[in-house]
């Protein structure tokens, strides 16, 4: 199929603010053509599953650029209705000569097509002729945007996790409710003294940067809570509700109460659009809320949630993102973070969950209760796995692997509304769900099957090669085996699954009986392979 694509770039930040102010979208087609052209240069592309752009001059783009869109044309020329989303394929446009964008939903019939570049699609420009960065869209001054909050200076600190006494708050929504449910279990089960630490958290259901922002300043549409979560310390209030247009718990907690840390995650909506998170919409206000904290709290160190993904077939799901899709979107959120505020103390639990999804304790639901909360039972025992790993085992010098806790009937809980959704921890599923968490915490960035992971001689503190404790295998082969198939563009392929991993390389009896069940390729052959 032949499709022209007429490219429309709406305010490319710097470079074209000034053109769009003065004649809008539908007049830029022309002058966004003098800076982006689309590749080749006859318009004419087979297919709109991906769209490539040339880029004269790459110091002139250098960009982050995030969900474009592709939209339809009317016949006088006007941007018609939003046809699809699209993806940059890559994590940065910063220095690139050509991006590639996947469109999500790509059209079914020829047509005229606009593919735009919206304003909010930025985090950060390189203005032409300056190799400084600008803080924003909404700011382009020239100004450095690394470390800058509501316009001023945003300075993190390091986290102190051996200090005498260690307070810890989170400002969160029902996502960190999912990571702490067990932490308590799990220190009680390590046999640690936590009589000098404090696990607070501040809940606000679906609560985002703006809704706490909002707190503050007694704008709050809804309730809110304080509750204790673990240590032996006491907090200076009782579990306690704030109420509707109420912000004095939450004025309480952050003006009125000492604390060691501070963790910080964003609404699960809008977590992979962190292009948006320093903007005043209803996905930003990170640099409001940050800015307050740090009037409170002048040294105190700020964390971050790496949370996990929807199930993929959750109605919320509406880029139809597979759980992986999602999950490096979230994860590319905290490179974005570390990048942009210097936020280097996060708790992965999203990659924990991510790596228990590889094993054959995921089931269709992916894990979750409802397509966004995680499970009950063996879920959100990772999560609380990933959690003790990350904030306590350096503390206490001992891994979560080998904690003895076991959940053989755990509570259904308000979010398990899928039948069979909630999975019991037993001897071997507490083994992989915490290999899970271990292998998360020392590579948040990359997932892995902790199935393949041999721990058994690991010695907390001693230098870790995750290359030698889980290694990935390649398919050579595009067949499709168990409903996966590798991706088009040649071989090798690399292809993981709930149920195994597909093999194309002759292994080791050794390393075959390590593999959970499921189906491979093995010596080219296809096998089922039973636990």
């Amino acid at each position: 199929m032949k499709v022209k694509v007429f490219v429309a770039i709406a305010v490319i930040c710097a470079l074209l603010t000034e053109m769009a102010m003065a004649e809008g979208i539908s007049g830029l087609d022309r002058r966004a053509r003098d800076n982006v052209m689309i590749y080749p240069e006859d318009d004419k592309v087979n297919s709109l599953d991906q769209i490539t752009l040339t880029i004269e001059g790459s110091d002139k783009f250098g960009a982050f650029v995030y969900m474009p869109s592709l939209y339809a044309v009317n016949k006088d020329g006007s941007i018609g209705e939003e046809v699809s989303a699209c993806r940059l394929i890559g994590s940065s446009a910063r220095g690139a000569d050509t991006l590639r964008f996947k469109v999500l939903n790509p059209p079914t019939r020829s047509g005229r097509y606009a593919f735009i570049i919206k304003d909010n699609s930025f985090s950060t420009v390189t203005h032409s002729g300056n190799s400084s960065e600008t803080s924003s869209p909404e700011s382009p001054d020239g100004l450095e945007m690394k470390a800058r909050a509501s316009g001023q200076a945003f300075i993190n600190f390091p986290v102190d996790l051996e200090r005498d006494t260690l307070r810890i708050l989170h400002i969160s929504n029902s996502y960190g409710g999912n990571l702490l449910y067990y932490v308590n279990d799990l220190l009680r089960a390590a046999g640690v003294d936590v009589s000098k630490v404090l696990v607070g958290r501040l809940m606000y259901s679906s609560g985002t940067f703006k809704n706490w922002y909002d707190v503050s300043n007694d704008k709050n549409s809804k309730s809110y809570w304080y509750y204790k979560m673990a240590g032996g310390l006491q907090p200076d209030l009782e579990a306690c509700e704030g109420g509707e247009k109420d912000g004095a718990v939450f004025r309480q907690m952050i003006e009125g109460s000492r604390w060691d840390l501070i963790i910080l995650n964003q609404a699960s909506a809008f977590t992979p659009f962190y292009e948006n998170w320093n903007s005043n919409g209803d996905g930003g206000y990170l640099p409001e809320l940050l800015t307050l904290i740090r009037k409170h709290h002048p040294k105190v160190p700020v964390g971050f949630l790496l949370i996990h993904s929807y199930a993929e077939n959750y109605v919320g799901n509406t880029q139809h993102w597979s759980t992986l899709e999602r999950w490096e979107r979230i994860r590319d959120s905290v490179h974005w973070l570390r990048n942009a505020y210097d936020v280097d103390f996060i708790v992965p639990y999203g990659t924990a969950i991510q790596n228990l999804r590889l094993t054959g304790y995921n089931n269709a639901h992916d894990l979750t209760g409802d397509g966004t909360h995680l499970a009950g039972g063996l879920a959100q025992y990772t999560a609380g796995c990933c959690y003790f790993e990350t904030v306590f085992g350096p503390r206490f010098k001992s891994s979560v692997y080998g904690n003895s806790l076991r959940l053989p009937e755990p509570e259904i809980q308000y979010a398990d509304k899928y039948e069979g959704c909630v999975i019991p921890v037993d001897d071997a599923s507490a083994e992989t769900a915490q290999k899970a968490a271990f292998l998360a915490c020392h590579n948040m960035f990359e997932v892995r099957n902790p199935d393949l992971a041999d721990l058994r001689d690991y010695v907390y503190g001693e230098a870790l090669n995750t290359e030698s404790y889980c290694k990935a295998y390649e398919l050579n082969c595009s067949e499709c085996v168990d409903g996966l198939t590798g991706e088009a563009g040649g071989p090798p392929y690399r292809v993981c699954g709930p149920s195994g991993i597909l093999i194309g390389i002759s292994m080791s009896e050794e390393e075959w009986s390590r593999l959970p069940a499921g189906f491979y390729i093995r010596n080219g052959e296809k096998i089922f392979k039973s636990r």
